[in-house]
């Protein structure tokens, strides 16, 4: 069985970030057409193809949003895109934060997975990934909407898989450990040493590496997994608290 995507429509959200780009670059190697949306849609100009069709839209203008149903049949959808919000705990950040971090990364893919879910029920096939965060399962410090919001997407999938499954539908989520993006390098080389050594495998993840499991997932090759979510995390999950001791603060500028 082939795991190729020709023929097939992808719609990407959050295309234009790290992780987002490598997405859309093997989807398009696998034969996809991929609909890419995304804020700094110059960035897609290395990928270069006339498979990539790129748009720029609001993702909290639910009309907007709605509107990509025109575009015909869509038989794959990935959730990446992510509030690049303030971090700051529940006291100080407040109500406000969580609802405008909630707003992009989950009611924008309500909306998203409303827009293309029916299609996908009449052709009885789809495939939904959303990019998670490893911070749904276990939390993360001072990003209360974050973690609410991966993890109620995750949820809302869950329900997904079990009410769509049976039209050939899958649905599932991929848990993004610490992986090397512009976002992550902005921590500063101090805590990517530190985040590193946390893993199992003692390295960063490379954005390609995500993608590649993303492709697996909407391939046919996953087409009895559904409601899953997916670790690519580098076995920082397995929380071995000794590893970080490798690293002393201040031992790196």
């Amino acid at each position: 069985m082939s795991n190729r995507l020709d023929g097939r429509h992808a719609l990407v959200s959050g295309a234009t970030s790290d992780i987002g780009l490598a997405i859309v670059g093997s989807l398009l190697s696998a034969g996809a057409t991929v609909h890419a949306l995304g804020r700094r849609l110059e960035r897609l100009d290395t990928l270069q193809h006339e498979r990539l069709h790129a748009h720029a839209i609001d993702l909290v203008d639910e009309g907007a949003v709605a509107s990509l149903a025109s575009m015909g049949s869509i038989d794959i959808l990935v959730l990446n895109a992510a509030h690049p919000s303030e971090r700051k705990p529940l006291l100080t950040g407040g109500v406000s934060l969580v609802r405008a971090v909630m707003e992009v990364n989950f009611f924008a893919g309500v909306t998203l997975l409303q827009a293309v879910l029916g299609g996908m029920v009449d052709r009885r096939w789809g495939r939904i990934v959303h990019i998670s965060s490893l911070a749904a399962a276990i939390g993360q410090a001072q990003a209360p909407g974050y973690c609410a919001s991966k993890a109620a997407l995750d949820a809302l999938l869950r329900n997904v898989a079990i009410d769509y499954s049976a039209f050939g539908i899958t649905a599932n989520s991929v848990e993004v450990g610490p992986v090397n993006t512009e976002r992550l390098q902005a921590h500063g080389p101090i805590k990517l040493r530190r985040l590193a050594f946390s893993t199992a495998v003692r390295r960063l993840g490379n954005p390609e590496e995500v993608a590649h499991a993303v492709s697996y997932l909407v391939g046919e090759h996953a087409g009895f997994i559904t409601g899953e979510s997916l670790r690519v995390d580098g076995g920082i999950h397995l929380a071995n608290p000794m590893s970080t001791m490798y690293v002393r603060e201040g031992s790196e500028s």
